[in-house]
């Protein structure tokens, strides 16, 4: 049972909650226009995931000892098992 005086205080802290417009979700640039800040962060983290992970497949098949496969092998592992989900957009 919430007691009468915090009650009035959580109404109070709703009443005073101010939406703030959201000016800075956009971003300005001189190729694209105006782009969402969250979508360029994310296909911008995407495209370097695949760069990294098509450098990575491509030194694997370049590469024809098991030595020199192992690094590659390992990055694409720790690439797939950590990273990946991590770009991702924010929702509020």
């Amino acid at each position: 049972m919430i007691c009468p005086e915090k009650q009035e205080q959580k109404e109070d802290l709703e009443l005073q909650r101010v939406d703030t417009p959201n000016e800075d979700v956009r971003w300005r640039s001189c190729c694209f226009g105006d782009v969402n800040k969250e979508a360029m962060v994310f296909f911008t983290q995407i495209i370097i995931l695949f760069s990294f992970l098509a450098f990575c497949c491509g030194q694997l098949i370049r590469i024809e000892t098991c030595e020199g496969q192992q690094l590659y092998s390992s990055l694409i592992t720790l690439v797939l098992g950590i990273l990946c989900p991590s770009p991702r957009i924010k929702r509020r």
